[in-house]
């Protein structure tokens, strides 16, 4: 009936208001990361564990779980607690400071960095599995957050291209190009890659890459760039924007 529950706070922001990622809930937890790494009980609201990260992530950026250990993106790392004992296990450095992600697939982390690259960790053994650098000429953040599946990694630069690798040697598969950036992180559904753009949403296929449909807005050009989550329930595709939309899965109306 959309009753208050319980609401607090770890600390009292001195900069700005506004949330910077979305909360992650696991087991009965609720997991948030701005400047403070912070973990709740989900039930009542209380705190079981803070901690200052001392820098306020990326909007895309936001901790992952494999239901034993979170994965925290802290600056230039990712920072491993024990879900039994909230206590840090290890962390996981990479080469430049994290934009979007992590996104954990099959023991694998990736990370979007904000020197057109992304990095892939495995989480069973020490070092990087593979890279790839989208421009060596310009970096930029890939706010884009990545996504995983079919063995597969999706991923959108900060130059409007979209790739296709192999999850497990880096291969790249495809690639598609679009005339904008992408900055909204990406989401698979029944083997279709849905990218959202600022001026219009699409899909492609997974396998290659090719052009399936297009749904544009029906309100006036943004100006700021779209980087809200797309999610499906059912057989609906929401996307935040200007306002939120709602489409068939299919990209009807």
């Amino acid at each position: 009936d959309g009753e208050e529950i319980w609401k607090t706070t770890a600390h009292k922001k001195k900069t700005r208001e506004k949330s910077a990622n979305s909360p992650l809930v696991v087991r009965d937890y609720v997991v948030f990361c701005d400047d403070f790494f912070t973990v709740y009980e989900a039930k009542k609201g209380g705190i079981v564990t803070t901690k200052n990260i001392g820098s306020e992530p990326h909007v895309n950026t936001g901790p992952c779980t494999d239901g034993e250990l979170l994965y925290i993106p802290i600056n230039r790392k990712i920072e491993t607690i024990s879900l039994d004992t909230m206590e840090t296990t290890g962390e996981y450095v990479v080469r430049s400071k994290i934009a979007s992600g992590p996104v954990l697939f099959k023991n694998q982390l990736v990370v979007g960095l904000n020197d057109s690259s992304i990095e892939i960790m495995c989480t069973k053994k020490e070092g990087l599995s593979w890279n790839y650098i989208f421009s060596k000429r310009e970096c930029k953040l890939v706010l884009s957050r990545p996504a995983c599946a079919y063995d597969m990694l999706f991923a959108a630069d900060p130059f409007g291209m979209i790739y296709g690798f192999s999850m497990n040697t880096g291969h790249l598969l495809w690639e598609h190009h679009y005339f904008e950036r992408i900055d909204s992180p990406l989401l698979v559904n029944n083997n279709k890659l849905i990218v959202t753009g600022n001026e219009y949403l699409f899909a492609l296929t997974t396998d290659g890459g090719n052009f399936v449909w297009e749904r544009g807005y029906d309100s006036r050009k943004v100006t700021f760039p779209v980087i809200s989550s797309p999610a499906i329930i059912k057989d609906y595709l929401f996307v935040g924007r200007d306002k939120l939309y709602a489409f068939r899965s299919t990209g009807s109306s």
